[in-house]
């Protein structure tokens, strides 16, 4: 399958392209443009997707997202004013933590997807990843 690849004929031939490529005198040669990581610009945009939009999920999403309006604007109204600083803390921090999981979450799909494509291209009879 590798052999479809110009110049790639074996998945030994393949890790030496990627050596090549992530060398340090090669790095340091490219201006700091050229430096961004593809998966950097991919990980920027799909890190915050619309769920608004998302056909599967989207209509459910929704209904999450007022509900959760109408609560915290239900506690907003009954707790005291010099205790609604909590309240924003704790919505904050459950901000955080989501997108410390959604990070994380969507590292390991990288990971995934990168094992897949090896396994896939992988020669038949060789060790794979």
């Amino acid at each position: 399958m590798l052999g479809q690849w110009q110049g790639v004929n074996s998945q030994d031939e393949l890790l030496e392209m990627v050596k090549r490529v992530f060398d340090p005198k090669v790095l340091q040669s490219l201006n700091k443009d050229d430096l961004i990581s593809p998966l950097s610009t991919i990980y920027d945009s799909r890190r915050l997707p619309n769920a608004f939009r998302d056909p599967n999920k989207g209509k459910e999403y929704e209904k999450l997202y007022d509900m959760y309006e109408r609560i915290y604007e239900a506690l907003r109204l009954v707790i005291p004013d010099n205790k609604r600083n909590l309240l924003v803390k704790l919505d904050e921090n459950i901000g955080s933590m989501a997108e410390i999981e959604y990070d994380l979450s969507f590292q390991q799909g990288l990971r995934d997807g990168f094992l897949l494509a090896v396994e896939l291209l992988a020669v038949p009879g060789e060790n794979r990843a």
